[in-house]
């Protein structure tokens, strides 16, 4: 059965194992960078954005895993 043409121009004539083809984006579109922010910034980043730190989510998933009984795994 042939695919549907947007089917072929995005995974090719196979389906490409749900891997979209390479050509089908722009490497310019889907690049990133990693970014490197000092501490303060980073903190300034996650207020901006009402975000929490990874040890304040931690201890606030601990907490709760606590209030209803639980044990807390440990690495």
């Amino acid at each position: 059965m042939a695919l549907p043409w947007f089917f072929r121009k995005l995974f090719g004539d196979t389906g490409n194992n749900g891997k979209i083809v390479d050509d089908v984006i722009p490497d310019t579109v889907v690049k990133t960078s990693a970014q490197t922010l000092e501490t303060t910034k980073q903190a300034q980043a996650r207020t901006n954005i009402d975000a929490v730190s990874d040890s304040e989510l931690k201890t606030a998933l601990s907490e709760l895993i606590t209030e209803y009984g639980g044990t807390v795994p440990t690495e």
